[in-house]
């Protein structure tokens, strides 16, 4: 391709020479709707993601003409959507995140810890810590030359584990219990 865009807008930019000149679409796997296609500095807005030809052509008289191609592949924008930020108790916590388009990838932003995935690229995985505390863990979604990130926050608590050491009620050493 000549160029690649995120989105479904793109600034065409022919040189003109002499002449008339007008932009067409030439293949797509969708409409294009051009600002004006007689400027060579068109806006062109597509309506199905993918890999476009346009043709600049410049018409000179009765039959002088000439055309130049430019290929332009648009790929779709993601929205990282991480999920919830939430909190347990203990050292492993089901993450959840919602995909849009292309691929995801989750990665540990920070902690106090080591934390790991079962499955980075899962959108929903479990997220391992070997150390309590609060992280932040990033969704990162990428479409061609697009990307999106979303970070939430993950706490994790010591689970309380009470003792019990009775105590004699005459001021005595502690009971024993067995």
């Amino acid at each position: 391709p000549d160029d690649t865009v995120c989105g479904n807008l793109y600034n065409l930019a022919a040189t003109p020479s002499i002449g008339i000149g007008n932009w067409s679409l030439l293949s797509g796997p969708g409409n294009a709707n051009f600002s004006d296609n007689t400027s060579p500095n068109s806006t062109v807005t597509i309506d199905a993601y993918g890999t476009y030809q346009f043709v600049w052509q410049e018409i000179n008289g009765m039959n002088c003409d000439d055309a130049d191609m430019v290929q332009i592949v648009f790929y779709e924008q993601p929205i990282a959507d991480a999920g919830n930020p939430g909190g347990i108790c203990g050292l492993y916590y089901s993450i959840n995140a919602h995909p849009s388009v292309g691929t995801g990838l989750w990665t540990v932003v920070s902690g106090p810890g080591t934390g790991y995935f079962d499955n980075s690229s899962d959108s929903a995985t479990t997220f391992t810590v070997d150390t309590y505390g609060s992280y932040q863990i990033a969704w990162t979604e990428t479409n061609g030359i697009c990307s999106d990130a979303d970070t939430i926050t993950i706490g994790f608590d010591v689970v309380p584990a009470p003792s019990f050491l009775p105590v004699n009620p005459e001021g005595c050493n502690p009971y024993s219990v067995t």
